[in-house]
């Protein structure tokens, strides 16, 4: 029988010899992931992106706005409301658009009941709050939500 000493090397200098080559094709792939990450940056459509997230967080707002209103525990169903925007670009009215017609508490009629959307963007995030107004009243979310575009995140996090 033969050991370690007859054939020149250890188990634990065979693991090494394996592992340089891995460790250096793992930094490998994760260097090539970031770059593939940054160049689909740039293919993101920026304005159709912002929009979905802008319906996804009023979504979450519409949810805290009817418990807030007491629009679940009414029983007459869904509560008419005209849409405005306060403030905000202008594809900030269709995601608000599209936001009440998913939802099961509000819907888009004829109403004296405003549903007002009033959205901050920078390039970096989003803010929004959301207002339901009547003949000079007005009740709205307690916190804005704020949102975080970094898409590569997904990559780095």
């Amino acid at each position: 029988m033969s050991g370690p000493s007859e054939r020149g090397s250890t188990p634990a200098a065979d693991s090494s010899r394996i592992a340089e080559p891995v460790a250096s094709g793992l930094k490998i792939a994760a260097l090539l992931g970031v770059i593939v990450a940054c160049l689909a940056t740039l293919t993101v459509d920026g304005p159709r992106m912002r929009a979905r997230l802008t319906a996804l967080a009023t979504a979450d707002a519409l949810e805290e706005l009817a418990w807030l209103a007491g629009v679940r525990e009414a029983s007459a169903g869904p509560l008419a409301v005209e849409l405005a925007v306060d403030a905000g670009p202008r594809w900030s009215l269709a995601a608000l658009a599209e936001a009440v017609a998913a939802s099961e508490d509000f819907e888009e009629d004829d109403s004296p009941h405003q549903l007002r959307l009033e959205l901050i963007e920078t390039p970096e995030a989003l803010a929004l709050q959301l207002h339901l107004w009547r003949a000079g009243w007005q009740l709205r979310t307690p916190e804005a939500r704020r949102l975080h575009i970094a898409p590569w995140a997904a990559v780095l996090g």
